[in-house]
């Protein structure tokens, strides 16, 4: 028997792939994002989006993620863990590496469909959608928040 040190949270559906770099631990799941995490405290550092299907493997190198989904799309992107992109909507913890990510998040997590959002949860907005509101309307205003005051760096 072996005893659990830790657990690295986060995941929606099944983990598809797992690779240690360093001490960061790079995960894929089946809810189309990719985590990072630091190995030793299990904190949840960057995410990545970018796949239009399950990710289905994922692999590093060179400092770059490689991930294949299920649709047979690959993808690269750029490892780097000192720019992220805070989601700042209401109970959202994630930070993505792209903000192009982050924003297909948005639209995919938080606004869903016509009628399922009344109003923008985004950090001090609150703004008030009306029933008749057209989603292109509450995306517009959501997606608004994101630009490049909402980018961090680590240094």
């Amino acid at each position: 028997t072996g005893e659990l040190l830790r657990s690295y949270c986060g995941q929606t559906l099944s983990v598809s792939g797992l690779q240690v770099v360093g001490r960061v631990l790079v995960s894929s799941c089946l809810d189309k994002l990719i985590r990072c995490y630091d190995l030793m405290s299990a904190e949840l550092l960057q995410a990545y989006g970018g796949q239009s299907d399950m990710i289905f493997s994922v692999h590093v190198s060179n400092g770059r993620i490689y991930s294949g989904g299920r649709d047979g799309k690959l993808t690269s992107v750029k490892l780097d863990l000192r720019v992220y992109h805070p989601c700042k909507w209401k109970d959202c913890q994630l930070n993505f590496g792209i903000s192009s990510h982050m924003k297909d998040h948005l639209k995919e997590s938080h606004v869903i469909q016509p009628g399922t959002i009344e109003k923008c949860l985004w950090a001090d907005c609150g703004q008030v959608f009306a029933d008749s509101e057209e989603i292109e309307t509450i995306m517009d205003h959501v997606l608004g928040h994101v630009d490049s005051k909402n980018s961090n760096s680590k240094n």
